[in-house]
Parts: structure tokens; sequence; C-alpha cells
């Protein structure tokens, strides 16, 4: 943190991202008070309610992933506490700079723990937000988790899933949130070939179906990446099912 960002702090002092409380001003990047970061920390160890698993090793599959086009979906936590739902909503709603920085040292160490990263294979990539959220909030939420990850871990970014169609995912039911997400991203000309050979670490806040996900994967399989695994904050527990599980 440079000298000018404590001054500022100093003079403006952080806020929880959770609970909103006021939080010391330190040199160091911190966005939870004491009480919020403990919950956090239990929440990313509740166990998903089908499979029983924490959720970065939840062994359930994305409603819209039947096809097993994305490899696999590991998730920081379960979109199912308040904490978890106050801090995807700061993400959504802010660009806070310590936020992001930490939420990306989390999924940084998910990656570490999950991806094989062995050969420099790898690209990191994120579904870009519609353009009408971008204008509203004024930021790309996975945007900034991804360049994040990308920087500190030295993985090339790829930017090249576009947003075309402009509808925002949680307006929509179910069904709508897939035919959506198959006509809203796209990989223009100029960015094709890049993913050839690649394995695609997706990044996102959250992850509902699916079918945004999926849909990415599959444009990023089309142009010839061998594998495409996401890792997002959070994923919703109810829109899932075991593997092997035909409800």
């Amino acid at each position: 943190m440079s000298f000018a960002d404590l001054i500022l702090k100093l003079v403006y002092p952080p806020r929880c991202a959770v609970c909103g409380e006021l939080i010391e001003a330190t040199a160091d990047r911190v966005c939870f008070c004491e009480k919020c970061r403990s919950l956090w920390e239990q929440e990313k160890e509740t166990p998903c309610p089908v499979c029983r698993q924490t959720p970065d090793n939840c062994i359930c599959e994305l409603q819209y992933n039947k096809s097993r086009t994305l490899d696999t979906c590991r998730s920081l936590t379960l979109y199912d506490g308040d904490a978890v739902k106050k801090l995807i909503f700061g993400i959504k709603n802010t660009s806070d700079k310590d936020l992001f920085a930490f939420i990306g040292r989390e999924l940084e160490m998910l990656i570490f723990r999950k991806a094989d990263l062995s050969d420099g294979g790898c690209v990191i990539a994120y579904p870009q937000r519609n353009r009408t959220a971008r204008k509203k909030y004024g930021h790309d939420q996975a945007y900034l988790l991804a360049k994040t990850v990308s920087k500190d871990l030295g993985i090339p970014l790829f930017e090249g899933i576009k947003n075309v169609h402009g509808k925002e995912q949680k307006k929509l039911s179910e069904r709508g949130r897939g035919e959506n997400a198959y006509k809203s991203y796209v990989i223009p000309e100029k960015y094709k070939g890049q993913l050839s050979g690649k394995r695609v670490i997706l990044i996102d806040d959250i992850v509902t179906t699916g079918a945004t996900a999926v849909s990415c994967a599959a444009l990023c399989k089309l142009d010839g990446a061998v594998s495409v695994s996401c890792f997002c904050v959070a994923k919703t527990p109810r829109r899932f099912h075991a593997k092997g599980d035909p409800s």
C-alpha cells in the first residue's frame, strides 16, 4: 500500500465489507472486522447440503453442466449465509481495492490447491459483465478479480469472452438464464485461436445455475482450450444436484 493510500485511510477510515462497522486503518489490506472475518472463515467450512463436502471439495454438478462441458467448478463458499451474501453484494456494487485484493488472494490459494499450474499452459479468463451493469455500477467485478489473480499468479489474462446481449442474469428465470447466457457471450474474431491448447481458469463472483460458466466453457473449447475450470467466490447450493442423482 502506498503512503498516499495509507493517509487516505486515516482521513476516511475503512469499514467492514460485511457489517459496515469502522475498522482500524493499517498498512495491511483489511476489509473485515474481527467478527465478520470469523463468520467468513466459518462459512468457507459450511458443508454443501447435498454432498456434505466443503465448497472447495463439493462434488455436485451444475444444473446446466449435464454435458460436462465445464470440467470443474470450485468455490470459496456457498451462497447461503448472511456474511457471504453481503460480501457478494459489495463485490457487485463497489470497486473497493482492499475487498478485491482480499478476495483475489482467497481465490489464488484455492487455485493453487485445485488447479494444475505445472507447465505454464494456463490462462485466466472471465465472463464480461453486461454493458448495462458496467455502466450502472462503474466496474466489472469478474474482470477485477481475474486481473488480480492473473497479476499475482503470473498467469496471462484472456479478455476475449465478451458480453454482447445485455440482460442481467439475476433478473431471469432458470430457463431464461440458460437462453440468455447462450446468446450473450462470444469470442470476437480478433481473439480467436488464443486459447488453443490452453487450460482455462474461469473466474467469477457467483455461480447460480451454471448457465454463464458453461456457455463460456463451450466457447473456450470451440476455440481450442483443452479444459475449462471455474473458480468462484460462491455458488448456490439449492441449484445443484449430486453426480449420479437423476433428480
